[in-house]
């Protein structure tokens, strides 16, 4: 083996390590941005009944 064979597997070794961080990372980002769209629809759903004689006998 040389010194360009090994240099050539190391760089190979970096490039898809850092592709398949990357590939984690922007599922990671999208499984967060789908978790956070059902929960703030489920809390405006939740929020949405307003009872206003509570509030107009409040004052």
């Amino acid at each position: 083996m040389n010194w360009d064979s090994v240099l050539n597997i190391a760089f190979d070794i970096l490039t898809y390590g850092i592709f398949i961080y990357s590939s984690l990372l922007l599922l990671s980002y999208i499984a967060i941005a789908i978790f956070s769209i059902g929960e703030t629809r489920q809390y405006i759903h939740k929020n949405s009944f307003t009872d206003y004689r509570v509030l107009a006998s409040s004052t």
